[in-house]
C-alpha cells in the first residue's frame, strides 16, 4: 500500500522532524508562485470579461473587480489548502519546474505538460477502425474570440487543424500555443500490434499465454478459446460425472459450486443448441479448426492485418509528434490550468 504525505498536515513555519528547511523553503516559494499564477490568471479573465459578463456579475451582487475576484477565489476553492495541493500546477510548482506561460492541453481533464515539454510520440486514443482525418474534424468554436475554427478532439480537448497533409496526417496545433511556434503532426500509421495501445493478451489459454505478436499466436489463441468453450459439453455427455464435478466443487467452497453449476449448465445449453442446428454433442476436429480460423478472421476484420514477410500481426495507430516548438523564456507570463471547452 502506497503512502502520501498531505502538505496541509505540517506546519511549514519552522523546521521539524517531519519537515526541513530545505521543504519549508520549497513549499513557501510554491505557494508564492502558485497564488501569483493563480492572480494573474483571474486578472487576465476580468479583463476579457464582456459588458454583458459584468452585468450578468452585477445581478448576483458582484458590483466591482475585487468582488469579482473574490468570487472565482471562491468558487474553485482557491483558498483551500488542500485543494492547492491536488492542483497539478501545485505539485509541479513543488518539484522545482515553472509554470508554463498559458494553459497546456488537458488530456482526460489533467493538464498534459508532456505534449509541451517532450517531443513525443504519444500514443492517441482514437479506433484503429478510423482511417483517414477527414473523420475525425469537426467544427469547433473558440470561447475567446467567438470564432469558428476546424478542429479534432484528442483526449477530450479539441486542437485546431492547421493543414492537412495527406489522408493519415495533419498538423494541428492547441489554442494560442500556436503563437508560441507550437505545433504538432497527428498521423496514423501502422506498428507491430503487440507494442500498440490495441495489443492482444491471452489469460487462461491452454494453447497460448501473453502478448500475440504473429498470425501463428493469433491462430492458437483462438484455437484455445474455442477449445475451451466447447469443453463445457463433456457434462452433457455424462449426467453423473457432472454431478461428481458439482459435488467435488461444493467440498471446496460456496464459489467453486456455483462456478461448477455454471459450466455444467453451459454445456446443457450448448447440447441443446447444438442437437436443435443438427450438430453432434461431440465436435468433430475440423470443425473445431473451423470455428477457431472463423474467430480470426473476425479479429483481422477489426482493425488488424498480417505484415505477409514476417507474419508480424500489425494494427493501425494514430499519435501526436512535436514539429516544432517556440522559446517559453522569451515570453514567459504564468497562467494556470483551465478547463478545456
Amino acid at each position: 500500500m502506497g503512502f502520501t504525505m498531505s502538505f496541509s498536515k505540517f506546519d511549514f513555519t519552522e523546521p521539524t522532524d517531519y519537515v526541513s528547511q530545505v521543504d519549508r523553503l520549497r513549499y513557501f516559494n510554491a505557494s508564492v508562485l502558485y497564488d501569483k499564477v493563480i492572480e494573474d490568471n483571474i486578472k487576465r479573465l476580468i479583463s476579457e470579461l464582456s459588458d454583458k459578463d459584468r452585468a450578468a456579475f452585477h445581478d448576483q451582487g458582484q458590483k466591482n473587480d475585487d468582488e469579482i475576484r473574490a468570487f472565482f477565489r471562491v468558487v474553485n476553492h482557491f483558498d483551500d489548502a488542500q485543494e492547492k495541493e491536488k492542483s497539478c500546477l501545485f505539485k509541479r510548482l513543488m518539484a522545482g519546474k515553472d509554470p508554463l506561460p498559458i494553459a497546456p492541453p488537458l488530456s482526460w481533464s489533467y493538464p498534459w505538460y508532456e505534449v509541451i515539454e517532450d517531443d513525443g510520440p504519444w500514443p492517441i486514443s482514437i479506433s484503429r477502425l478510423t482511417e483517414t482525418v477527414d473523420v475525425l474534424i469537426r467544427q469547433g468554436i473558440d470561447f475567446n474570440t467567438a470564432q469558428r475554427f476546424t478542429g479534432i478532439d484528442i483526449h477530450q480537448c479539441l486542437w485546431t487543424v492547421l493543414e492537412r497533409r495527406s489522408a493519415t496526417c495533419c498538423i494541428v496545433s492547441f489554442r494560442k500555443w500556436v503563437n508560441f511556434g507550437y505545433v504538432w503532426s497527428l498521423e496514423r500509421h501502422a506498428v507491430e500490434a503487440y507494442t500498440s495501445r490495441s495489443h492482444i493478451t491471452a489469460i487462461n489459454n491452454s494453447r497460448f499465454i501473453g502478448k500475440v505478436k504473429t498470425i501463428d499466436d493469433l491462430r492458437l489463441v483462438e484455437l484455445g478459446r474455442v477449445e475451451k468453450k466447447l469443453n463445457c459439453l463433456m457434462w452433457a455427455r455424462d449426467g453423473v460425472e457432472a454431478q461428481t464435478f458439482i459435488d467435488k466443487q461444493r467440498a471446496i467452497s460456496i464459489l467453486s459450486e456455483l462456478s461448477a453449476n455454471a459450466q455444467v449448465r453451459a454445456g446443457l445449453e450448448l447440447a441443446f443448441e447444438r442437437k436443435h442446428a443438427g450438430l453432434s454433442v461431440t465436435p468433430s476436429r475440423d470443425e473445431v479448426l473451423v470455428l477457431a480460423e472463423r474467430g480470426v478472421s473476425k479479429i483481422l476484420k477489426d482493425g488488424y492485418f498480417v505484415r505477409e514477410e514476417d507474419g508480424m500481426l500489425m494494427a493501425y495507430e494514430w499519435s501526436l509528434s512535436a514539429v516544432s516548438k517556440g522559446d517559453l523564456k522569451s515570453v514567459f507570463k504564468p497562467a494556470t490550468e483551465k478547463v478545456c471547452g
